[in-house]
């Protein structure tokens, strides 16, 4: 038998090296970071539909505080007293 001169990498494993447990947390492991990254991306993906209502909202919002200011009496004349 010829062994071809080269590098060479020897591998040892144990056998029971994977377990369950370890493929149940790296699973649980897995899932938890996806809904969290999916939450994530559902958030940034909302963001410009919220701005957009309140871009809606405000105009209306300044229409009711400038019919609220209009109706407002006003005071034309003002006095000051002082005690010298």
């Amino acid at each position: 038998m010829q062994i071809p001169n080269g590098e060479w990498k020897l591998y040892i494993a144990d056998e029971q090296s994977i377990t369950f447990s370890a493929v149940l947390i790296f699973s649980l492991l897995g899932l938890v970071l996806a809904v969290t990254g999916g939450m994530f991306a559902w958030y940034i993906a909302s963001q410009p539909s919220r701005l957009e209502k309140l871009v809606q909202e405000k105009p209306i919002c300044c229409r009711r505080k400038n019919r609220n200011i209009k109706t407002l009496d006003r005071i034309t004349d003002g006095f000051a007293a002082l005690d010298i």
